[in-house]
């Protein structure tokens, strides 16, 4: 058997084996941030968006913190979505954490006005972690930290809104 084969297939058996123990430990697994963008065939606007965003959505910071999952506009949310209503017009951003709606940007008003927009979505998701942030707030789990302690590690971090 070849060694890549040897590789691909011990990769696939560990996937498996992870995605079984947590399901045996009732873990679900974490949905991170992602946008959908609701579109549909012959839309301009979806269009324009992607002539003047698109390419370069998934090299920015916004598109690695919520990486874009298009949809057409009538085939409705991905399974385990739920939107607060659904999307009247193309494009429609949404932004979604761990299968709930945070925000929408309805329509496309150009790119000058997008970038703040997702933005001000973004700024309600809780701060990206570093690995030392990580790493700080597993120690404070193990008793390694107390619980301030592990916040004065959290530098710009802000309670979230209400």
């Amino acid at each position: 058997m070849p060694n890549a084969l040897r590789r691909a297939l011990g990769a696939a058996a560990l996937a498996l084996c992870a995605a079984c123990a947590g399901a045996l430990t009732g873990a679900a697994p974490a949905r991170a941030a992602e946008l959908i963008m609701f579109e549909e065939p012959g839309c301009v606007w979806c269009e324009r968006w992607n002539e003047e965003v698109g390419d370069a959505y998934p090299l920015t910071e916004e598109g690695r913190r919520a990486p874009l999952l298009r949809r057409d506009i009538h085939d409705g949310p991905p399974e385990g979505v739920a939107l607060t209503m659904r999307p009247g017009f193309t494009p429609t951003f949404v932004l979604v954490e761990e299968g709930a709606e945070i925000g929408r940007i309805e329509g496309y008003p150009g790119e000058d006005f997008f970038w703040p927009m997702l933005n001000a979505l973004l700024n309600r998701l809780p701060a990206p972690q570093t690995e030392a942030q990580t790493g700080a707030r597993a120690g404070a789990q193990t008793g390694a930290q107390t619980g301030t302690a592990a916040r004065a590690a959290t530098p710009g971090a802000a309670p979230a809104d209400g």
